[in-house]
């Protein structure tokens, strides 16, 4: 079954906006909350034939290192970056115990648990669920998005989009005027991003929501054209 997720970037990205003051991202904060299982991560396999949620124990963030969250912070020549990735086989208990309790069928179990062996060295992406994240916000009294001291919420997000909107037609602009080249929105929506995290613009919304906007836009411009 697959799940509404959040990504480990994503959270850390969340995390520093709590702080004070504030963080363009928090990977320490976030590597502490998993460290000391205030927070639970995980990862979705691809099986033969169904998609199974691999929980990931405790102790395996009690052996993790700083320095290997790193890879938490998007490079622009780095399109891997960004993402913190594990492998099934670190996880075979868990595996099983998903497998056994998913299929019913003993073969067909066989069947998917031979299956994650041959995938064994594919690394996955380790993200947080909307309902673990949720959970983590009422456990500790806290509200995201972080509201500022201003007289009502929704203009703290205009501001948000107000500003990303400046990047992304700057960025759109000096596109069409350097190169005839397509512009695609899936590799450009990261970019935009950073950029506007550079600029320590908070409570951005996510790449996807970015590219879709940029989608728009140029199905828009297209319309005109016409």
């Amino acid at each position: 079954m697959q799940k509404s997720v959040i990504s480990l970037r994503e959270v850390a990205r969340r995390l520093g906006e709590f702080r004070k003051p504030k963080r363009i991202i928090d990977p320490d904060k976030l590597l502490s909350l998993l460290k000391s299982g205030a927070l639970s991560a995980g990862f979705e396999f691809p099986g033969r034939k169904i998609v199974l949620w691999i929980p990931i124990p405790q102790n395996y963030w009690l052996t993790v290192h700083m320095h290997k969250f790193q890879s938490l912070g998007f490079q622009l020549d780095d399109p891997s970056s960004g993402t913190f990735t594990v492998r099934i086989s670190e996880f075979s208990e868990e595996l099983t115990k998903s497998v056994t309790q998913t299929v019913n069928d003993a073969s067909k179990a066989t069947e998917e648990l031979s299956y994650a062996l041959a995938k064994s060295s594919r690394p996955y992406e380790v993200v947080i669920t909307d309902k673990e994240w949720a959970s983590y916000l009422e456990r500790n009294d806290l509200r995201y998005p972080v509201l500022e001291n201003k007289k009502t919420s929704g203009r703290h997000e205009k501001a948000s989009w107000a500003r990303l909107s400046v990047i992304i037609g700057a960025y759109l602009t000096k596109h069409f005027r350097e190169t005839k080249e397509p512009l695609q929105p899936n590799k450009v929506a990261p970019l935009i991003h950073q950029l506007a995290e550079n600029e320590e613009i908070s409570d951005l919304p996510s790449i996807p929501t970015i590219r879709d906007h940029i989608s728009n836009i140029l199905k828009k411009a297209n319309s005109l054209s016409k």
